[in-house]
């Protein structure tokens, strides 16, 4: 890489080629390059680190990884930066890491709803996993809930936030979510509300003919949709209540594991491909191993049981309810579902980029039972 050209550069312009900067939502998000690389002193000696970093949040911990593997520019899907700044200073937790990361030259690039609307971008990804690769086969019909308002970059004919996808065929409410939990975390539980006159004993499971789709947060963008699934990382209690009123399914897997495995699956592949011929054709492109969700489901009766299996306690620490076991490589592997009794673990991957697909593949029995109706 010659020296007026740095990773950094060739980084950032790969990335808005793939999801121009236009498609971001400017009335509310922060997008783009949000830390530059700081320039290297004159005394300093010859660094050329060649580490990209892909991370759904910058956490302290992403931060640490980031020095271990000698990172030079990270790719934060959530902006680092969302509102105006006054000062700079060790006092806030996420100013902290940003000085870190200046102190070091190493970049932040955010592209946070450019991602999400980009034609091939996080909407899209959802809607395959929902119908099998249905959208990148073009198998279904699929449009965007709240299209790009203005001038669309050529290659973007059809972006825009949320999906709403047509099935060729109805499909059981059993096996799309089968299919969610398989696709995004590979865990076997899924939040779901349910209107009540779904939830009769015996009754089979709904069937289903259309689809919604918003990563992280999606309430505002199904305003609109007749959809008869919804799916999304989070919803408030009362859009919950109110979708299912209306006799719609709403299926949550909290807010960022609706986002996370698109780095890894979908990112990391084109953002590679991308760079080939580019004078980073040469970097190492990672995705972090510390990044999760900062949710996870504590399993109080698994810890009762244990606690009565051991014997009296002795200390006051074992009556701390322990998390269900997850994955060592994906945080977001321990998701979330009804109160029941701990599943399995998700068994444990050696190579840690491995796809978690690998050990729940897509229409396997991904155990998803309800409470209410456990014969589906």
């Amino acid at each position: 890489m010659d020296s007026s050209t740095t990773l950094t550069d060739t980084v950032v312009a790969a990335m808005r080629k793939l999801f121009p900067e236009e498609l971001a939502d400017k009335s509310w998000d922060n997008t783009g390059l949000l830390l530059g690389e700081a320039p290297r002193s004159a005394s300093a000696s010859y660094d050329e680190r060649s580490t990209v970093l892909l991370t759904n949040d910058l956490t302290a911990e992403v931060v640490d990884e980031a020095l271990k593997e000698n990172v030079r520019v990270i790719i934060c899907y959530h902006p680092v930066i969302f509102k105006g700044i006054k000062s700079l200073t060790t006092q806030d937790p996420m100013q902290t890491q940003l000085l870190r990361l200046a102190a070091e030259r190493i970049a932040v690039y955010c592209p946070h709803s450019a991602i999400d609307a980009a034609v091939g971008g996080m909407c899209d990804w959802l809607c395959d996993i929902l119908t099998m690769g249905g959208v990148h086969k073009q198998q279904v019909v699929c449009r965007a809930l709240r299209p790009i308002s203005g001038p669309v970059p050529q290659g973007q004919e059809g972006a825009g936030y949320g999906r709403e996808v047509v099935l060729p065929q109805q499909t059981d409410l059993h096996t799309l979510l089968r299919r969610l939990s398989a696709g995004t975390t590979g865990s076997p539980y899924v939040m779901v509300a349910i209107p009540e006159r779904m939830k009769r004993p015996g009754q089979p499971p709904p069937m289903i003919s259309k689809i919604a789709v918003c990563p992280g947060s999606g309430a505002s963008v199904f305003t609109d949709t007749d959809a008869d699934l919804l799916v999304t990382g989070e919803m408030s209690h009362h859009e919950a209540l109110r979708h299912t009123q209306f006799g719609r399914v709403v299926a949550t897997v909290f807010h960022s594991n609706s986002e996370r495995r698109y780095l890894k699956d979908v990112l990391r592949p084109m953002l590679e491909e991308r760079l080939r011929g580019t004078p980073a054709s040469g970097a190492r492109i990672i995705v972090s191993t510390a990044d999760r969700d900062p949710y996870e489901i504590i399993n109080t009766l698994l810890q009762a049981i244990q606690a009565v299996e051991s014997g009296p306690s002795t200390s006051a620490d074992n009556d701390i309810s322990e998390p269900i076991p997850q994955s060592p490589r994906s945080p977001s592997d321990a998701l979330v579902g009804a109160m029941q009794p701990a599943p399995d673990p998700v068994p444990k991957r050696e190579d840690p980029d491995e796809d978690p697909r690998e050990a729940t593949p897509l229409g396997s029995p991904v155990k998803t039972e309800h409470w209410y109706n456990e014969g589906w």
